[in-house]
């Protein structure tokens, strides 16, 4: 089973202040070893969230009748598969 590593909020905060800074997120990737989408995604949660998107979030547990809507939000072409 793989496991995969967990970067401390302020890691991600700098490689996304990098990047804003003009650093590309491929040349980033390179550098700490971490794959170019995962550093998009923080860049997403930050441009959304603000900070506090960076931050680990425990574990939720959502109802079955929230995965039905958003599934059938995903199908109906609403959300994205990444907004999902």
């Amino acid at each position: 089973m793989v496991k995969y590593k967990k970067h401390k909020s302020d890691f991600k905060l700098r490689l996304v202040k990098d990047y804003q800074r003009g650093a590309s997120i491929h040349g980033l990737s390179n550098q700490w070893g971490v794959s170019s989408s995962q550093i998009r995604k923080w860049i997403d949660q930050y441009n959304s969230l603000g900070p506090q998107g960076l931050s680990r979030k425990p574990y939720r547990k959502y109802t079955k009748e929230f995965k039905v809507t958003v599934v059938q939000a995903y199908l109906k072409k609403e959300l994205s598969l990444r907004d999902c």
